[in-house]
């Protein structure tokens, strides 16, 4: 069957959003380097004593690798399109005299790959129509990354570093992959939130302070009194307690206040 489509290319989705860094600049490398001219081809080539590749299946390859690259999950490494949704994309389906639809061409693109180790496939599915095994899943490896990115795998690596960081600065979850102006958007709102929680705190104990030195000035009963009521106010239903129970919440209460009106006020930052 001849090919209909002797130059295919991947046709991003319109509503897609625009892709990860590490992803955009695969997808730049790709257009300068073709997958299909990966020096490895040759080396596999003379190892099994396969034929020559045609050029419109080196065409086909290169717009798939294109495709791929922006469905991947980079955290995964999951290809988030299956072959028929590729095939598609790319402008691989064939179509026979008889008017059959065909998409043999991805799929043979897709085993050369399999079998170079750029990719992974999860369990085969026979296809009738076709003839033979196609992948339900696809997964890229290590080596994918390897060809692909401008600074191989060490691009790869490096990516995956700053993302651990970002995990570990609490900037992101484990699920997320993030850019770095969407990291400094987040650190940003992050120290602001930071900056309003500890303002909150400081009045707070300021609050507590003032508080705690008023009940000092009143005589004991007045103080437990008050303290009581304070208590009573925030426990709401007291029906469980014991007069001997509440007696020890407010000695605890009373010690605690003791304690916050002994310290000294933290010191005030003249202004400059």
């Amino acid at each position: 069957m001849k090919p209909n489509n002797l130059t295919p290319l991947f046709d991003k989705p319109k509503h897609h959003k625009a892709r990860p860094a590490f992803l955009r600049a695969c997808g730049t490398n790709l257009g300068k380097n073709p997958l299909s001219k990966w020096v490895g081809w040759q080396l596999i080539q003379h190892n099994n004593k396969q034929s020559k590749v045609y050029q419109h299946a080196h065409n086909a390859m290169d717009a798939l690798a294109m495709a791929i690259v922006h469905f991947t999950e980079i955290q995964s490494g999951c290809v988030n399109a299956n072959v028929s949704q590729l095939a598609e994309l790319t402008g691989l389906i064939t179509e026979s005299e008889a008017g059959n639809i065909s998409i043999s061409r991805a799929s043979r693109a897709i085993i050369r790959m399999i079998d170079a180790d750029l990719l992974e496939a999860a369990p085969l599915v026979w296809d009738k129509q076709l003839g033979y095994w196609l992948p339900k899943f696809i997964n890229v490896t290590d080596k994918f990354w390897d060809v692909v990115h401008p600074e191989g795998l060490a691009g790869y690596e490096k990516a995956r570093a700053q993302q651990y960081a970002y995990q570990c600065q609490g900037v992101s979850t484990p699920k997320e992959w993030l850019s770095i102006t969407e990291a400094k958007e987040r650190r940003r709102r992050t120290h602001i939130k930071t900056i309003f929680e500890y303002r909150k705190s400081k009045q707070s104990k300021a609050k507590e302070r003032r508080l705690s030195r008023k009940l000092q000035e009143k005589d004991r009963v007045s103080s437990r009194a008050q303290i009581t009521q304070q208590i009573l106010n925030e426990l709401g239903d007291c029906s469980h307690l014991t007069h001997q129970q509440l007696d020890v919440l407010v000695s605890k209460r009373m010690g605690l206040y003791r304690k916050i009106a002994d310290d000294p006020d933290p010191p005030r930052h003249k202004a400059a």
